[in-house]
């Protein structure tokens, strides 16, 4: 195939004019389909050639301006099946069109890479230590591949086991964990890790359960410590049973119930509030066992419903689990009137 770099040529940035200086472009041939190979080393494709001097590219030229620069024309694209057209300045390094609507490449007259119209493929496959060589391998500079890290592995295939115990152990990426003998969060069995390096040897860690009800958050430090586990609330464990461990909440957020004594609130805090509308006895004081217990004594306030003036009068002071309460008339006299009664305190 022909190529002429005859003269130079004057480019601007943006314009697809191409101005020659020295060039014969009508004599030698050039015609649209061409190949130019511009100063800034991309290819355009000619589309038209007025004279010896100027012809007008495919596309506005990328490169910055320049004049009295080297370029090279390559003779026109080959029809599909056609011989190649060799890169200027080396005859085995070449472009082809094996079939329509490809474009191969070759460097060495080896076919390296393939261009369709709808996909771009490798047609030497890279391999050995230009690659990684485990799904964690850390060394810099090597290519990842399908499953580097944990992901895009093919179905039914498995990350690597997280290691819960040890810096170093488990690098950056995703896992999966079965907790049993591990230092994961307490009450998971097994689920899915996410691992970030995020300081020289520190690593922060996201641990989900198997069905993605509950979520934490921790980190290692470069001594190899774990830190408390920071569990992440949602929809799903807002409400529950709540817990603690030395002050620290280690179950829901929120726990409501209801049973023969009323219904009752609890908070991650501590806090618990209960409420309940009893009928008072004429004869004597009535008795409200909280629907759940206190750690102490609780603030107890009630308000009645009754025809005349009355008042919820407490016999004793409340306990952890009961108070005993009246309702009394501006006589003093005991009333069986109903009593809605609230109780406010701490559970832990």
């Amino acid at each position: 195939m022909t190529q002429y770099t005859t003269g130079t040529v004057a480019v601007g940035q943006g314009s697809a004019t191409v101005a020659g200086s020295g060039t014969g472009w009508l004599a030698a041939g050039v015609a649209p389909g061409w190949a130019f190979v511009g100063p800034d080393g991309r290819t355009y494709g000619v589309s038209a050639v007025a004279s010896a001097t100027g012809l007008t590219l495919d596309r506005a030229y990328e490169g910055r301006t320049a004049t009295g620069a080297a370029y090279a024309l390559v003779e026109g694209q080959p029809a599909a099946g056609a011989s190649s057209v060799p890169w200027p300045g080396d005859s085995n390094d070449s472009i082809s069109r094996p079939a329509a609507g490809q474009i191969a490449f070759r460097t060495a007259g080896v076919q390296r890479a393939l261009l369709t119209a709808t996909a771009f493929s490798l047609s030497v496959p890279v391999t050995g230590t230009a690659v990684i060589q485990g799904l964690y391998d850390t060394t810099v500079g090597r290519l990842m591949t399908a499953g580097a890290g944990g992901l895009l592995l093919a179905p039914g295939n498995y990350p690597a086991e997280y290691d819960f115990a040890s810096w170093g152990a488990s690098p950056s990426g995703f896992y999966w964990y079965n907790n049993v003998g591990d230092a994961g969060p307490t009450g998971l069995g097994y689920g899915s890790v996410i691992a970030f390096q995020y300081a020289a040897s520190r690593q922060h860690r996201i641990v989900l359960d198997a069905d993605a009800r509950r979520m934490f958050i921790g980190y290692l430090d470069s001594a190899g410590v774990q830190s408390p586990w920071s569990e992440i609330y949602g929809q799903r464990n807002s409400v529950g049973t709540v817990s603690q461990s030395g002050g620290v909440p280690t179950g829901a957020l929120i726990e409501t119930g209801v049973n023969a004594n009323g219904r009752y609130v609890r908070f991650a805090d501590g806090t618990q509030i209960c409420w309940q509308g009893i009928i008072a006895s004429a004869a004597g004081g009535t008795t409200w066992t909280f629907p759940a217990p206190f750690a102490a004594g609780a603030a107890v306030t009630g308000s009645v419903s009754a025809p005349v003036i009355a008042v919820c009068c407490f016999d004793v002071s409340p306990s952890a689990t009961a108070v005993t309460f009246s309702v009394r008339d501006k006589t003093d006299a005991r009333r069986a009137d109903t009593c809605f009664l609230l109780a406010i305190g701490r559970w832990f």
